[in-house]
């Protein structure tokens, strides 16, 4: 009886429909009983048609090629702010000990957890211009998922990007302050993609948990789009960055 190991290295292929004919009654079989392994093919399942999705959604339109530096400079200030109005609650319940207790439990509770997109932006541009060069170097996605969740505490599930024909290249965590963001490198058909995950940061805006949210963006110097695709799931935000054309993400 395989494992639950062995099945998931399946999961991706199964998700697309190109499991090899001579497993798939064994994946089948093992899904059907184990309900770990089932939420993990539905992700991967939800991942391949919100990428579909995606991709219709974008064949009619062209942003301005100002958003890129307008996007960043406005998550600059929000986050900024948001900065700045929890700091002044937290001052003010700092009178004494008691409410010191008291208002840095209702400091945590009222602290942002938007996801910070401003960074996120601004490092992909980055390893876009000088190489990703990962802090982790390997191929292996289970290895680095197990290294990201010792270094951010975060429940990160191994994601093989086989939609795109991706390989992974490895592992970073961005440290910026009490941020710490995960990042995973891959090398496609369609260039340079990352995935960066942000525990307990899961909110894009407005948008409710468990629901997809979606933009483009154009970097003004060479007009090339900028694709990015924002999840929450259980409290962590994901977002799948790539500068590439939207309909190469297929």
């Amino acid at each position: 009886m395989p494992s639950c190991q062995d099945i998931r290295e399946y999961l991706p292929f199964y998700a697309d429909d190109e499991i090899p004919a001579e497993v798939r009654p064994a994946v089948e079989a093992h899904l059907a009983e184990c309900l770990a392994c089932q939420k993990e093919a539905d992700s991967y399942r939800k991942l391949r048609n919100d990428l579909r999705d995606f991709k219709h959604s974008q064949s009619n339109r062209a942003p301005s090629p100002a958003v890129w530096s307008g996007a960043v400079a406005g998550w600059n200030r929000y986050e900024q702010g948001r900065r700045r109005a929890a700091q002044v609650r937290f001052a003010a319940v700092g009178f004494s000990l008691c409410l010191l207790m008291f208002g840095g439990a209702w400091a945590w509770y009222f602290a942002p957890n938007d996801f910070p997109l401003s960074a996120v932006l601004t490092d992909y541009q980055k390893i876009v211009e000088a190489g990703s060069h990962p802090q982790l170097e390997t191929p292996d996605a289970d290895r680095a998922a197990q290294w990201l969740r010792t270094e951010t505490g975060a429940d990160v599930a191994p994601i093989n990007l086989s939609l795109l024909g991706g390989q992974l290249e490895g592992a970073s965590v961005l440290s910026q302050g009490r941020l710490r963001v995960g990042r995973l490198t891959y090398r496609t058909s369609a260039g340079l993609l990352a995935i960066y995950l942000a525990p307990r940061q899961g909110q894009f805006g407005n948008t409710p948990s468990y629901s997809t949210d979606w933009q483009s963006f154009f970097a003004p110097e060479t007009r090339s789009p900028i694709a990015l695709i924002g999840l929450s799931r259980s409290g962590i935000g994901m977002c799948l960055v790539g500068k590439a054309e939207p309909q190469t993400l297929s």
